[in-house]
């Protein structure tokens, strides 16, 4: 703060005798260091004024934290496996007991391939992609991130955001988003889900999850404050799965019977 040596020197013309009443009265250690640091010297001139030690005034009471403390410094060594948090999705432990190989991506273990009794990598996963390709494949893609975007400019926070428009995508359908910096430079990508004309779900990549949603935290707060938006990170509320191959309709019309997988009802890009 302001204090100085005159500020002192008036507390001390005006009767004040205690440390405690000089700091009130000046204010003298009310500042960040809350009288740890800058109140030493304070004190130094009010005891060579009153012509007494500067052990006989004492100190203030200051308070802590008068200098950063480190999480680390807390936590000491002994941190383990919080060095680096492993996160696992919902069906993890059915990946684990299909024998699957783990990629680590953003933190997550997310499977790599499926290795049959003697195959390598090369061969599981040739054998896994001609599969897919003939038939049916799936894939865990809960890693990703997934943010739910809400207000009524919605539509128009997107259409800053991404490079593309998002105006006129109808609900129930859904459309790729390409995302840019300020200078022009990809930062991420992804899909987006119109629930209804105020509500989306934004998907991101994996390790761009928690990037993506401090970046549009900060251009709501800092730059469009006036938009009606409310983001909301739920990448862990939804579970994701790729079903994919000339077989995928008809698993998924012998897993949700409710809805009506046929091509010309549920196109490419559409959500239900």
């Amino acid at each position: 703060n302001d204090v100085t040596t005159l500020d002192v020197a008036l507390s001390i013309r005006e009767g004040y005798r205690s440390i405690e009443h000089i700091k009130r009265y000046t204010a003298m250690g009310f500042g960040t260091d809350q009288g740890k640091t800058g109140n030493i010297n304070g004190i130094a001139v009010a005891a060579e004024l009153l012509e007494i030690p500067l052990s006989e005034l004492g100190t203030t009471t200051f308070r802590p934290a008068y200098t950063g403390v480190d999480f680390g410094a807390m936590a000491g060594r002994e941190i383990g496996d919080f060095f680096d948090p492993q996160r696992y999705t919902t069906i993890h432990d059915s990946h684990v007991a299909s024998g699957a190989e783990f990629e680590v991506v953003g933190q997550w273990y997310r499977p790599w391939f499926y290795p049959k009794t003697g195959e390598n990598m090369h061969q599981a996963v040739h054998r896994e992609c001609l599969a897919a390709r003939t038939s049916l494949g799936m894939m865990d893609a809960s890693t990703l991130g997934k943010i739910d975007v809400q207000g009524s400019d919605a539509r128009e926070f997107l259409s800053r955001i991404y490079t593309n428009a998002w105006m006129k995508l109808a609900p129930g359908s859904c459309r790729y988003g390409l995302m840019c910096n300020e200078k022009g430079m990809i930062i991420d990508d992804g899909v987006s889900t119109c629930i209804n004309d105020n509500h989306f779900i934004m998907t991101t990549t994996t390790g761009g999850a928690a990037s993506v949603y401090s970046a549009l935290e900060m251009w709501l707060q800092t730059e469009w404050s006036d938009l009606d938006v409310h983001l909301n990170s739920v990448t862990d509320q939804y579970s994701t799965v790729a079903v994919v191959g000339p077989n995928a309709r008809k698993l998924m019309k012998l897993l949700c019977q409710d809805v009506d997988f046929e091509r010309e009802n549920f196109k490419f890009m559409q959500w239900r």
